[in-house]
């Protein structure tokens, strides 16, 4: 019911009001009624509220208007500073203005006359307690009974008319008859039809449930055996079918020598229902608080909300990634069975967009209300919706990010928009978005822990645990699980020339390639740097790996595109299989790293089989590895030098620095097993020095003992890449005291290639210097003219590859002599690698070979044998060697 409007003179306001009193925010007074203020002539506009009234009920903390107007339903108790009167009624908010209907408590009071009162004054009130107290009072001198029976008569068109405006209702019950004399506002709050003769307490008890109806009659019983208020609150399934709360204050009196109970009745059924709501709101939000899954929290607020609120059903609709519109969750009432059919038929539905209803109320953003008709209905829930009974629905659009989901309940009766429900519906919604989007966060953090940044592919973490899940499953139903340990070829060439920006394309354009080509049960993880891994599960037997393994190894057969460009790449793939190759996740992961490491031995693009026989290997592997960064402080490092003769003079002119590792339990390991390894975990660069170091003091020390040979010492790529090189290379040589040009840095074709630019500064850096510069194993790798030409280099050097099969081989005789005819033209000293016998010596020397070095010269030895080695005279050697 709309709020009255008091849009009156102070005048109209005194004399139809005679006891109330409006007020503003600061509760000051703005207007009084006429008694009240012949009562109370202080109480004037602008006068304080406290300054004249204290409030005895209800209890308030403190006194404001927003305390009052938060306990605008309950009964108020004021007492008169100044005398005995006290005034009971209710607070009515009025455009931010406190009206206060009331009028004097005078049951309590033997004489009105004490007050200054008369019956006349009393315009507004119940007409028998004015009879009561009208006998009760000492002063007799009333008018004659017509005069009281025209006021009685106004008196109680005032109080039906006070009633409506305060939603407060009368009754009088007579305890032995059972007969109840009922105000008409009473009557509207009961559900009574007006017209019809008052209803007896048995009808009245019929009404209320029967869970409350024995509370209700023990509280009448109470109250007819005391004049003490008693207040109560029950339920009434009311004539017109509408459930009510009524709230009732009982309280007995004698009326002409007769017990009587007399109550106050007042609807709240909309506060009820407004605090069941935020009760519920509540009882939602501890549910979504709670760690639940989204489908038990949407199945919960369905049930709720439909139960609570009387909807037949309730659906949850989500939309989907594939723009299709689908029943999360459904629920009906208990005792519908047309209801039961609906929900039924709507946990299977999905439509396409756009979806009229729901986009509507997603584009709005606040519930929709919905008329349904099946003449009307073109939408298939619609049609399904009409044909079980339901004609009214209301949708509540839930928008968590781009998230969409919606719940629609339905009705079989019309529904009217009701502005209330509508905001509590709203809430509903908003913590349910809010609950989607904390889940969301969730789920991202949980993705985060579990999945690699970079490639979104499973991280080290997920794919032991999915590993370790699939290896149970095989073992229940007796089948294999393939493991795929993949490694880039080349990756850390294209990081190094390219940058690590275009590393990450390549990885991501990779774990992409990779994630969209495999089964949906299938697991691909990010291992590690360029390193994936894929687990295969499912497979009846070993030959079924062979069919995924080459898709994979298809998959690049396509360049990728990188900023713009096309690069090929390839990738050393190792396999392992449960439960041949390895019963655990830790051991399968081992093995087939340890074949993926074999793979890439054999070359880019190659896949290898894991072999028990791997295994030690693997195992050798490992040790090397752990035993390599302590080597150096261990002094297990050393330098031997193989000579090279120069076969003009037969004298010796250089010799050549090999690394060499004594293992304690080992023994001697190949320079080709631990230079790999240190090149991998990092270490070249300081065993580089190191040698470099050793090097130039054992060449100052033969030099000493008279011989000024040059010593070569090899360069790493990684040593060439740092920018300090050829101050660093001049501090070794000032340490030592050695001569530039007693010192060649040799270097390999793939190293300089890998960053040509940066490579041909460094080397113009230290050729400034007065080193010489060798180029290593040339005709092995690029064997580009190019670079022979736009590099400062001194001396060529053919690998052993070429040299081992002469004179014999024609190729390799045709190679050889066409190198040594280059070198000429470029004004660059050659040296040939790996000369075993008289006649591969025999044949360089006629093709103008300037020097070599091999077996047949001398092994590689210590500095210390290198010193009794140059004291020899080789011209016989040179002499032998010509004559072959």
């Amino acid at each position: 019911m709309e709020a009255p409007k008091f849009n009156l003179s102070p005048e109209q306001f005194a004399a139809a009001f005679p006891f109330h009193v409006a007020f503003d925010e600061q509760l000051r007074v703005l207007q009084t009624g006429a008694v009240l203020h012949r009562l109370c002539p202080a109480l004037v506009e602008g006068a304080g509220f406290d300054e004249h009234f204290t409030v005895q009920r209800p209890v308030l903390k403190r006194l404001d208007y927003d305390a009052i107007h938060l306990h605008e339903k309950s009964l108020f108790v004021l007492q008169h500073r100044a005398g005995p009167l006290r005034l009971r009624g209710q607070f009515v908010v009025q455009d931010r203005r406190l009206v206060f209907l009331g009028s004097p408590w005078v049951a309590e009071m033997a004489d009105i006359s004490r007050l200054g009162l008369a019956l006349s004054d009393f315009a507004v009130h119940d007409p028998v307690v004015d009879l009561l107290f009208l006998l009760q009072t000492k002063n007799k001198s009333l008018d004659d009974g017509k005069v009281l029976a025209q006021r009685l008569r106004t008196s109680q068109q005032r109080l039906a008319e006070a009633q409506e405006l305060a939603k407060l209702g009368s009754w009088v019950l007579d305890p032995e008859t059972g007969q109840i004399d009922f105000s008409d506002e009473a009557r509207r709050i009961y559900g009574f039809d007006l017209t019809t003769e008052n209803p007896t307490l048995v009808r009245l008890m019929a009404l209320v449930p029967a869970i409350e109806r024995v509370g209700l009659n023990e509280a009448i019983q109470q109250a007819a055996q005391s004049e003490a208020p008693l207040e109560f609150e029950h339920r009434v399934n009311a004539p017109d079918r509408a459930e009510r709360w009524i709230h009732v204050t009982l309280q007995g009196s004698v009326q002409n020598d007769v017990i009587i109970v007399r109550a106050a009745v007042r609807d709240e059924t909309t506060n009820k229902k407004s605090a069941l709501r935020l009760a519920l709101a509540h009882h939602v939000a501890q549910k979504l608080a709670a760690d639940v899954e989204p489908e038990s929290a949407m199945a919960f607020i369905l049930s709720s909300i439909g139960a609570q609120m009387d909807w037949a059903a309730g659906v949850c609709w989500g939309m989907e990634a594939d723009s299709r519109v689908r029943c999360l969750s459904a629920w009906a009432a208990s005792d519908d069975a047309a209801s039961h059919e609906f929900s039924a038929a709507m946990r299977v539905f999905s439509g396409l967009r756009p979806d009229g209803n729901l986009d509507a109320a997603w584009s709005a953003g606040k519930p929709l209300w919905r008329v349904i008709d099946l003449a009307d209905a073109s939408q298939v829930r619609d049609q399904l919706a009409a044909r079980c009974g339901l004609n009214a629905a209301v949708v509540i659009p839930v928008v968590a990010g781009a998230q969409l989901m919606a719940l629609e309940f339905f009705s079989h009766a019309p529904i009217a928009i009701d502005r209330e429900i509508e905001g509590f519906m709203s809430s509903i919604g908003s913590q349910l978005a809010q609950y989607l989007r904390r889940k969301q966060a969730e789920a991202a953090l949980r993705h985060a822990a579990h999945h690699d940044e970079l490639t979104g592919l499973a991280s080290r973490s997920l794919l032991q645990d999915q590993l370790a899940q699939a290896l149970q499953r095989a073992a229940r139903q007796k089948t294999k699980v393939a493991v795929l340990f993949m490694d880039l070829d080349r990756f850390k060439s294209i990081n190094d020339s390219l940058g690590h920006s275009a590393g990450d394309v390549l990885l991501r354009a990779c774990a992409n390639r990779l994630r969209e080509n495999v089964r949906l049960s299938d697991t691909v993880a990010r291992f590690g740097g360029d390193e994936f891994v894929l687990v295969f599960e499912g497979l009846e037997n070993a030959q079924d790996v062979i069919a995924p393994l080459a898709k994979v190894v298809s998959l690049f057969n396509l360049p990728f595109e990188v900023k713009g460009g096309e690069l090929p790449t390839t990738a050393s793939i190792g396999i392992s299989l449960f439960p041949d190759d390895g019963q655990d996740v830790e051991t399968l992961l081992m093995n087939a790293d340890a074949a993926m490491y074999r793979a890439k031995g054999m070359g880019p693009g190659n896949h290898h089989f894991y072999s028990s026989q791997m295994s030690a290997q693997g195992k050798q592997q490992l040790a090397l590895e752990s035993s390599l960064p302590r080597a150096l402080e261990r002094d297990e490092l050393f330098l031997v030098y193989q000579p090279k003769l120069d076969l003009t003079t037969g004298l010796v002119t250089g010799v050549e620095a090999l690394m060499r590792w004594r293992h304690p339990t080992m023994g001697l390991v190949s320079p080709l097993q631990f230079i790999p390894i240190a090149e991998d975990i990092g270490l070249i660069d300081s065993m580089g020095h190191w040698a470099l170091e050793v090097a130039c003091r054992d060449a100052r020390t033969w030099s000493d003992q008279g011989h000024p040979i040059q010593v070569s010492v090899n360069l790493s790529a990684r040593q060439l890449n740092r920018h300090l090189l050829a101050e660093e290379v001049a501090q070794v040589l000032a340490r030592a005291g050695l001569q530039p040009a007693q010192l060649e840095l040799e270097i390999t074709e793939s190293g300089v290639m890998r960053n040509p630019a940066q490579a041909a500064v460094r080397l113009r850096e230290l050729r400034h210097l007065g080193v010489s510069l060798a180029i290593d194993d040339f005709g092995t790798g690029y064997s580009s003219l190019s670079y022979l030409r736009n590099f400062p280099l001194s001396t060529l050097k053919i690998d052993r590859s070429f040299v081992k099969d002469l004179p014999l081989d024609e190729d390799a005789s045709a190679l050889t002599a066409g190198i040594l005819a280059l070198a000429r033209s470029l004004r660059l000293k050659v040296v040939a690698e790996g000369v075993e016998n008289m006649e591969q010596l025999g044949f360089l020397r006629a093709n103008g070979c300037d020097e070599i070095q091999g077996f047949s010269l001398s092994k590689p030895i210590t500095a210390d044998e290198m010193s009794r080695f140059l004291k020899r005279d080789l011209s016989n050697f040179v002499t032998s060697g010509a004559t072959a």
